[in-house]
């Protein structure tokens, strides 16, 4: 089976995201959606948590008809890539992947999709000029009711 893997924070879901899992999606028999910094308290820069990212994915992929898809944790370690690396590789292998093709978009920041050099890697151009920090921001600005409160 070909599988693929997408690894993002998804804080919050927005339609770049959905776009770049529809493609990835559509060129895999199984989509894995590793869903960074699941073991993250509340924050400014993770106002939600795994559970409510994962019900937003849920919603915003059942909208696009989009099914092929697992959605599984990711735990950050501060201060330690090479055990986030660790984790990634032992994600791919219990969840029987095989040799998963590694969907992502490269841009400043996504320095972790070279990080994996054994699996194919295949960029999505983004179709948004949108990006999740600056949805954070303005809905932190207009004290948006959908906007957790964090600490």
């Amino acid at each position: 089976m070909k599988t693929g893997i997408f690894i993002g924070r998804f804080q919050p879901v927005h339609q770049g995201h959905i776009h770049a899992l529809g493609v990835a999606a559509s060129q895999v028999q199984k989509l894995y959606i590793l869903v960074g910094s699941a073991n993250q308290c509340r924050s400014i820069r993770n106002p939600w948590t795994f559970e409510e990212r994962k019900q937003m994915l849920q919603l915003k992929l059942h909208a696009e008809r989009i099914t092929n898809y697992e959605i599984i944790p990711l735990n950050d370690y501060r201060y330690s890539n090479t055990q986030w690396m660790s984790d990634v590789r032992a994600t791919i292998e219990h969840f029987n992947m095989g040799s998963p093709v590694l969907f992502g978009h490269m841009k400043e920041g996504n320095d972790y999709l070279k990080w994996f050099p054994e699996l194919q890697f295949k960029s999505i151009e983004s179709q948004y000029t949108i990006n999740a920090t600056q949805i954070r921001q303005r809905m932190f600005d207009l004290k948006d009711p959908d906007m957790p409160e964090t600490r």
